[in-house]
C-alpha cells in the first residue's frame, strides 16, 4: 500500500476516505464443467496481523480489517469503500517510530526491521451472523476453504501489468 505516498501528499491536509477496489478477470465458466467461481467474501487484513486475526478468532475492525463482497453481476469487484482508518495507522505507526527515534531515525534499518508495515493481504474467507435479530451481526470470520479461484487486475508495471487504483479524498485548508 502507498501509505508514504499518501502522506507525502496529503502532509497538511485532512484524509477523509480512502477507497480501494480490486478487479477481477471475467471468467468463463460455461466450457469446463469443474470450474469455479470467485470467493464470494474476502478479508483485507494487515500482514503483519494476518495469523493472529485467525489464531484469536477476531472480528474486523475497520481499523486494520474490513470485508468486501463479490459484486460479480455489475462490476466484478470487490470494493472496500473506506480504508482511511488502515492509511491513517500505518502513518501513525511509522510516525510515532521516528518520534521515538528522533535524531537516530533511519528509516531504512525501520523499513528492513518492519518489512510488512505497507503490506496487506487479501484473504478469502465465510462469514458468520447471527440473525436472530432485525440487524443481523458478525459473529465469525474463517478461512474459505471451498475451491474458488479469481485472478486480480493490477501488479508490476515492470512486468506489463497497471497499479491497482486508490481514490483518496481529503480537504485541503487554505488561508485566504
Amino acid at each position: 500500500m502507498p501509505y508514504d505516498a499518501i502522506y507525502n501528499e496529503l502532509t497538511n491536509d485532512t484524509l477523509n476516505a480512502v477507497k480501494l477496489t480490486f478487479t477481477n478477470y471475467n471468467q468463463d465458466d460455461s466450457q469446463n464443467k469443474f470450474s469455479v467461481g470467485a470467493p464470494q467474501t474476502v478479508l483485507l487484513v494487515r500482514k503483519k496481523d494476518m495469523n493472529s486475526f485467525f489464531e484469536n478468532n477476531e472480528l474486523t475492525d475497520n481499523v486494520t480489517s474490513y470485508i468486501a463482497t463479490h459484486n460479480a453481476v455489475a462490476t466484478n469487484q470487490y470494493t472496500f469503500k473506506n480504508i482511511a482508518r488502515l492509511v491513517s495507522t500505518c502513518i501513525n505507526e511509522k510516525k510515532a517510530a521516528k518520534a521515538k527515534a528522533g535524531a537516530s531515525w533511519n528509516e531504512d534499518q525501520w523499513k528492513q526491521e518492519n518489512l510488512d508495515w505497507d503490506k496487506a493481504m487479501l484473504i478469502p474467507i465465510t462469514v458468520t451472523y447471527d440473525n436472530n435479530s432485525s440487524n443481523p451481526t458478525l459473529t465469525g470470520i474463517q478461512h474459505d476453504l471451498r475451491p474458488a479461484y479469481t485472478k486480480l487486475k493490477g501488479g508490476d508495471p515492470k512486468e506489463g501489468e497497471s497499479n491497482l487504483e486508490i481514490e483518496v479524498t481529503y480537504t485541503k485548508f487554505t488561508n485566504e
